[in-house]
């Protein structure tokens, strides 16, 4: 009977029985007028039971995310903290401003293109995630529109992608794209110098607890949520000597890889519980009682 509740048909039928204006109630009445039809007492254990593993599932993966991001949270304080250091690698850490370790750190448009076309994707804040892209909306712009952006802010594959301004402030990845893209002003890329600076590397302290902090201490005082290119031109990172970050960033990279197969597997089992209550739960009768 539980997961009969949380059936998308049951609960359409309660939001549309629900009482009140101002706020949604539902009441004794109501939930026991609930029209339902139940199979056999056999079939609705089956359904009860097979549905109870995926949700047993479902948890053992949660927890197991919930783990590896502890576990690469404290690499995280270790490592680029500099309190343990890889193999082979030794050293003081230095911190260096962004603008002394890159070749380019520059924003998108500052005017609005027409968008349309499918010439070339356009970035917004709105798909640079938490270490990820989010490319299940990107907009597309004509070729003569991306050439008025592309000439002044001219990402490359592997660039460092920053969210400036927006509900996502701070929110940075890596660019994916081999091909030509254009930026709006909410977002930027850092293009380190390959000497000096890995893009990976500093991602990955962005990300970290240290590096959050550091950027929400250089939007303190704004009225609005944003980054300067000026303010991320003088965030600070610890830097090792290149090598080093190169092997830090891929050993915390293959610690996200993980997380990340975690994730895609706990939402295709939350993608085959749906399924189940859709399948199993929806095709029982269902119909208005006349009381």
């Amino acid at each position: 009977m539980t997961y009969l509740l949380q059936s998308a048909q049951v609960r359409d039928w309660l939001v549309q029985h629900a009482t009140g204006t101002t706020m949604a109630s539902l009441n004794q009445k109501i939930l026991s007028g609930v029209p339902v039809s139940l199979p056999s007492l056999e079939r609705q254990h089956f359904v009860g039971r097979l549905l109870a593993e995926t949700d047993d599932s479902i948890a053992a993966l949660e927890r197991m995310i919930s783990k590896r991001l502890a576990i690469k949270q404290g690499m995280i304080q270790q490592l680029l903290g500099g309190k343990t250091r890889l193999p082979g690698f030794a050293g003081v850490l230095v911190g260096r401003r962004l603008a002394d370790v890159s070749i380019k750190i520059q924003d998108g448009t500052h005017f609005s293109p027409q968008l349309g076309g499918s010439a070339f994707k356009y970035i917004t804040s709105k798909n640079i995630g938490f270490g990820v892209m989010r490319l299940e909306a990107v907009e597309t712009i004509s070729e003569p529109e991306h050439r008025k952006i592309y000439g002044r802010c001219d990402t490359r594959f592997g660039d460092l992608l920053i969210t400036k301004d927006g509900a996502n402030t701070g929110n940075a990845a890596l660019n994916p794209f081999r091909e030509e893209i254009s930026l709006l002003s909410s977002v930027a890329f850092i293009r380190c110098d390959p000497r000096k600076a890995s893009e990976a590397y500093i991602l990955q302290y962005l990300l970290s607890c240290q590096g959050r902090q550091q950027i929400n201490n250089a939007m303190a005082g704004n009225a609005i949520t944003r980054l300067t290119l000026a303010k991320i031109r003088n965030l600070v990172v610890p830097m090792p000597e290149v090598g080093e970050q190169r092997a830090l960033a891929q050993v915390l990279g293959d610690a996200d890889s993980e997380i990340a197969a975690l994730r895609a597997r706990l939402r295709k089992i939350c993608d085959v519980k749906r399924g189940i209550m859709q399948e199993l739960l929806t095709c029982l009768p269902f119909e208005e009682s006349a009381t």
